[in-house]
């Protein structure tokens, strides 16, 4: 069979066929500028943390020079026991990263850790809000974690649990200062 088509053709304007091209010429070239301004920010973020490092390096080599003039003479015997008494307080940190993931229960893991003037941070992955309360009651059986220990949990989607513990030293909780109600 043959077809035949009597109507005429409908005349469309030159214009329609060329919308398409510049429009995605335009996204382009917008698509171009942003990924420019953002390679020009990150290389001036990139030369300015060099120069941060620059500097920090030299700070660290002119006090190093200043110790090593001063010799262990210099410091006398009360500058020793004060470095020996630094030494002792700053925690050691395998560790402390030991006895924290050792109470984690089968499939949670340690995520984050953070050291702060009040004391230690850390965040843990839980699979279900039980493993989250045995860790919990875990730590608090630990006489090394002495502190006032503070812990709140959130749920994830499709990930689980994360747990927020944060243990403020320097404080006695009720329990330690022997206030058993």
């Amino acid at each position: 069979m043959i077809d035949i088509n009597l109507l005429p053709p409908k005349p469309r304007a030159a214009s329609t066929g060329l919308v398409l091209p510049v429009l995605l010429l335009l996204a382009g070239l917008a698509i171009s500028a942003y990924l420019g301004y953002e390679y020009w920010g990150v290389q001036e973020d990139t030369a300015a943390l060099r120069t941060s490092i620059a500097e920090t390096e030299q700070q660290q080599a002119e006090l190093q020079n200043e110790l090593q003039s001063m010799g262990a003479s210099g410091i006398g015997a009360a500058g020793v026991e004060l470095i020996e008494k630094l030494r002792q307080q700053r925690p050691d940190v395998k560790t402390l990263i030991g006895r924290l993931e050792a109470p984690l229960p089968t499939g949670s893991t340690l995520e984050t850790v953070r050291f702060g003037d009040a004391g230690l941070a850390w965040t843990c992955l839980f699979t279900s809000l039980g493993q989250a309360s045995t860790y919990s009651s875990s730590l608090r059986e630990q006489p090394e974690l002495n502190g006032e220990l503070i812990q709140s949990v959130k749920e994830l989607p499709e990930r689980g649990y994360i747990g927020t513990f944060e243990l403020r030293l320097g404080t006695v909780t009720t329990e330690q200062a022997g206030d058993g109600e």
